[in-house]
């Protein structure tokens, strides 16, 4: 947000110019038609006729300026922060990221990432603006009658402060609880998209819906509470300014009698006081956010604080892609885990030469393959890249030496285009390339017999191809990726023994001079 100071200064100033013109507007037509009643020479009007007007264009214009420059620093702040919070992401890696819920994760990525927006437009403009305000209308009432300026000083500290402060105290409890509703809440509708087919064939949709619906009612009460406080502060605001013109009423109707303030007058003071509700009308809604944006900023704070899986050195010494991986006594845990699940592993990989993990399911091979590609550190041992240490190198600069297929190959809602040229986003990936790449893993066929050819999409997460196309077409992938080092986790899963065995020989083949 500091980037976006000038702009957000900028925006308090038009918006206190937009809610000033609106209270002179308020108070310039009461002093004209109260003194134009008394049927004065027209020329005593024409400078107020002339503000009237001025001050209710510039209230329109004010605003619509404020608008444009309020949002674009929020929106601003909003996609520096989204990317700084995928930078976070991308930095504690998908060994932690994996254990983390979908659903947690893309609240913090949206709707926390929104919070900031609304600290911006909807608590510090408002606050600030009104501050400037509410001074500048006690100063012109005070220089009127100072009584009277005293009384709406009073009158705006209850609106201003008090019934915000009575809204965030109503809502203090319900700031972090909203957050964490929302968030579960974003959790169970993703989990509940992404497994509908297994629950409705196992017959627990309903039962996982009914979850989902009270969380959602839970969510739904407290922001209900959250809105009761709003609505108390609100109702506070009006009956301290409504109090606030009555006795400036009074005052200037007893100065009057005294020949102390001239009639127009007090119209003024019987009507400023309520232009200047919408001054302060939207602080108690900023009182009611701060504690969600406080909250959200809490959770974001949390995913910055989160130790990654691997740690990049501050400076890595130049080097080219490596060509040989090498583990030495190498020991891999998860992150939190209590014991490693990988224990004292040697291998190495050498152009041409190929290297298969075989064991048990959950004997530690995709711990070892997740080492490899330095989404997790090493616990103990050493893992060398072209002879050094991969603590010593930068994560991306070993990665950019290593095509991967894993168990689960993920697809974009595109076209089959744009999901091999993800391996090869460069400008050779032509359409030839990617073709052979489909024929090299056993997709020929298939292929031949899409009407649209690479413009087919493959739908959402790949919905429109069989579990053992998805497979296929990772490994197709992985192939058109030519790197180095090809690193495949079950690269025959959800295929039949004849095209498991035909594949496993055509990548044989087409990587005889690579690392596997």
């Amino acid at each position: 947000m500091r980037a976006q100071r000038g702009r957000a200064a900028l925006a308090v100033l038009l918006a206190a110019g937009a809610l000033g013109s609106g209270v002179a507007l308020t108070a310039t037509s009461a002093w004209l038609i109260s003194a134009a009643a008394l049927q004065p020479p027209v020329l005593t009007l024409m400078v107020a006729i002339v503000a009237v007007r001025a001050f209710g264009l510039g209230k329109g214009v004010l605003r619509y300026a404020e608008r444009l420059v309020s949002h674009d620093a929020a929106l601003r702040v909003g996609s520096t922060l989204r990317v700084r919070v995928w930078s976070e992401l991308v930095r504690i890696g998908p060994a932690v990221t994996g254990r983390l819920r979908r659903g947690d994760l893309l609240t913090r990525l949206v709707s926390d990432t929104d919070a900031p927006q609304d600290l911006v437009v909807r608590v510090l403009l408002p606050a600030l603006s009104a501050i400037l305000v509410g001074a500048a209308a006690v100063v012109g009432i005070g220089l009127l009658l100072p009584a009277a300026g005293l009384v709406l000083a009073l009158g705006l500290a209850v609106a201003g402060l008090g019934a915000p402060a009575v809204a965030a105290w109503a809502a203090r409890r319900t700031g972090r609880r909203t957050a964490a509703l929302r968030a579960e809440v974003a959790c169970r509708t993703v989990e509940l998209l992404d497994a509908a087919a297994d629950l409705l064939v196992h017959g627990a949709a309903d039962r996982y819906r009914h979850a989902l619906d009270a969380t959602d009612a839970r969510l739904g009460a407290v922001r209900r509470r959250a809105a009761s406080a709003t609505g108390l502060g609100t109702g506070l605001t009006v009956l301290a300014l409504g109090g606030t013109s009555v006795a400036c009423t009074a005052l200037g109707l007893a100065a009057h009698a005294q020949s102390l303030l001239a009639g127009p007058a007090v119209a003024v003071l019987a009507l400023t006081p309520l232009a200047l509700a919408e001054v302060v009308a939207a602080l108690p809604d900023a009182a009611v956010r701060l504690p969600a944006f406080l909250a959200a900023t809490a959770r974001l704070q949390e995913l910055e604080r989160t130790e990654p899986g691997v740690i990049d050195p501050v400076e890595s010494p130049a080097a080219g892609v490596p060509t040989a991986l090498e583990a030495r006594s190498l020991d891999v845990r998860w992150p939190g885990a209590g014991a490693d699940a990988v224990h004292d592993l040697d291998l190495r990989l050498d152009a041409g030469r190929r290297i298969a993990l075989t064991g048990p399911s959950g004997c530690g091979k995709s711990t070892a393959v997740a080492a490899l590609l330095r989404t997790l550190a090493p616990s103990g041992g050493e893992l060398l890249a072209d002879g050094a240490d991969v603590r010593t190198l930068d994560s991306d600069r070993i990665r950019a030496g290593i095509a991967w297929c894993g168990p689960f190959s993920h697809l974009f809602d595109s076209t089959l285009r744009a999901n091999l040229a993800l391996a090869d986003p460069g400008e050779h990936a032509d359409d030839d390339r990617l073709v052979d790449a489909l024929r090299r893993a056993r997709l020929g066929e298939w292929f031949a017999g899409l009407p649209a050819g690479l413009d087919t999409p493959v739908g959402r997460h790949g919905g429109a191809v069989s579990g053992g196309e998805r497979q296929r077409l990772g490994i197709a992938r992985a192939l058109l990726a030519d790197r180095p080092i090809l690193v495949l986790d079950e690269p025959t899963a959800h295929l039949d023994d004849p095209t498991a065995e035909a594949l496993a020989r055509e990548i044989l083949e087409v990587t005889a001079d690579r690392t596997r």
